[in-house]
Order: C-alpha cells, then sequence, then structure tokens
C-alpha cells in the first residue's frame, strides 16, 4: 500500500490525495494540475469511476481491487489528513472516508464550498500539515460539486501559498533580528 509520493516539478510542499472518482476528486486533480501542485492517490482497479475509466493523465495508482472502499481507505492512509468537501450533502464515501481517518487518527476538517477557504489554508498550516487527503461527494450523489469544489480548491491553493510564503517571511525577518 506504500505509494512514493512525488513532488517532481512541484516548487512547494503540498501534496493533494484523492483517488480519482467523479465530482470533488476530480476536482482535485484538475486543480492540481492546473496550478502544478504535486497529486497522489489510488484508485480502484481498471481505474473505474462512475463517468468511466479515469484517464491514465491523472497521476493515480491502482488498488488490487475494484472495491471503491479500499481505495477510500488507502488514500486516508496515505495523507496526514482529511479535508472533506461539501456542498450539504452527504455520502457513504465520504462517511467511510472519515471512519477511516478517525481510526486512524489523522486530523479531519469539514468544509462547506460555500464557505471562503482561508480557515483550512489556515488549519493546514498550522498543523504542519503537507499531504492532504481531499473527499467528497461523486457527481451522481451531489450534482454540482466539480464545479464548485473547483473553484474552491483554486481558492484554497492560493490561500494556501499566501500562508506558506507569510511563514516563510516571518521566519526570515525574525533570523534577522538580533
Amino acid at each position: 500500500m506504500c505509494q512514493t509520493l512525488s513532488r517532481q516539478g512541484c516548487s512547494e510542499s503540498l501534496i493533494l490525495v484523492c483517488g480519482g472518482q467523479s465530482g470533488v476528486d476530480r476536482a482535485v486533480l484538475d486543480v492540481g494540475l492546473e496550478l502544478g501542485v504535486a497529486l497522489a492517490g489510488w484508485c480502484p482497479a481498471g481505474r473505474w469511476a462512475e463517468d468511466g475509466p479515469i484517464s491514465l493523465r491523472y497521476p493515480l495508482r491502482t488498488t488490487p481491487s475494484r472495491d471503491t472502499a479500499q481505495r477510500t481507505v488507502w488514500n486516508v492512509h496515505l495523507g496526514e489528513a482529511l479535508l472533506v468537501l461539501n456542498d450539504g450533502h452527504a455520502s457513504q464515501g465520504t462517511a467511510l472516508a472519515v471512519r477511516a481517518a478517525e481510526w486512524l487518527k489523522r486530523p479531519v476538517l469539514m468544509q462547506n464550498t460555500a464557505h471562503p477557504p482561508n480557515n483550512a489554508a489556515n488549519w493546514l498550516r498550522a498543523g504542519r500539515i503537507q499531504v492532504v487527503n481531499v473527499a467528497g461527494p461523486r457527481h451522481s450523489e451531489a450534482q454540482g460539486i466539480y464545479a464548485a469544489a473547483f473553484v474552491w480548491l483554486k481558492k484554497f491553493v492560493g490561500c494556501y501559498r499566501a500562508a506558506i510564503a507569510s511563514t516563510s517571511q516571518n521566519r526570515s525577518t525574525s533570523a534577522g533580528v538580533l
């Protein structure tokens, strides 16, 4: 189950983990590719997703099983924390991810895409979390979640980068003070 996390071509330490399903997972992958954020994760054997096979352009490894529960648990294990995005809709897969995170003693943050991402970015920075599994409902469970998650994640990455830059700048400034 161990997967090497690659930061090749990425200048920052943030790695987004997901399983490639339609909805929130696909938004994670598309934002990561667009903004140059490192990506990792597991998808079911055969690269199964409800809308057809997951494109090979997404850097996901396949689990031995087509069971989506295996993919969910393996991705929670891969991450240092779990960030759950939703628009008020609950899903069984997301509930499984939360239970797995609690069992593995991973921090969990539930975030509605209608709320600004500042809190989530500061949560990662404060917890020194670099590898975050992002989960949420698939398209069939929450119509429109891809678009909402895509917009939210683009803002989130900007907030995260600003928070990290601010932290680095504060360290540089305080290091030079006697």
